[in-house]
């Protein structure tokens, strides 16, 4: 799946994938169809429609780059996805690896190189499933620990008293 907005180089990737054989459902958590940045904000749908669509998603994808500028930035979408058991395909080089291991997302250095990871990952369905399942615990564990363990850490290098206790995940 992609599930997010349809900025015009959105469309255009999209549409380079589907050239190549790669089966891409646009925001299927919606009840209409969308193929433009306008429709695709318009009448959104609720979280849980977000959240349940990519439930239903094996794999969905991720583009990194800011909407602000051409600048990428770690998405939350990795966690959400995550978090129900879709695993994240991103382009995101740096910053989703300080959360998820290798196995628990898939990189993808180019469009080009989207339709052998995704015919690896679906040749082997146990290894999904475990890869997918790793994911989900770690986002788990990171909801849980990470934000406050990390706000907990920062104030325990001031010396000051920690809030909670938690520390944060172990980078993986």
């Amino acid at each position: 799946t992609f599930i997010g907005a349809l900025y015009d180089y959105r469309v255009e990737l999209i549409e380079q994938l589907r050239r190549t054989g790669v089966n891409v459902a646009v925001n299927p958590h919606r009840s209409d169809a969308t193929t433009n940045y306008e429709e695709s904000r318009a009448n959104q749908p609720t979280y849980l429609d977000y959240m349940k669509g990519l439930a239903q998603s094996e794999m969905t994808l991720n583009f990194s780059l800011a909407s602000g500028g051409p600048v990428e930035q770690y998405k939350i979408r990795v966690q959400e996805a995550s978090l129900v058991g879709c695993l994240c395909l991103t382009d995101d080089v740096d910053r989703t690896r300080r959360f998820f291991a290798p196995h628990e997302y898939a990189y993808f250095p180019s469009l080009d190189s989207i339709p052998q990871i995704v015919a690896d990952r679906l040749a082997d369905p146990a290894q999904l499933r475990a890869d997918q399942q790793a994911a989900r615990s770690r986002a788990h564990q990171l909801a849980r620990t990470d934000f406050w363990g990390r706000l907990d850490d920062g104030l325990r290098s001031r010396g000051l008293r920690p809030l909670t206790g938690l520390r944060p995940p172990v980078e993986p």
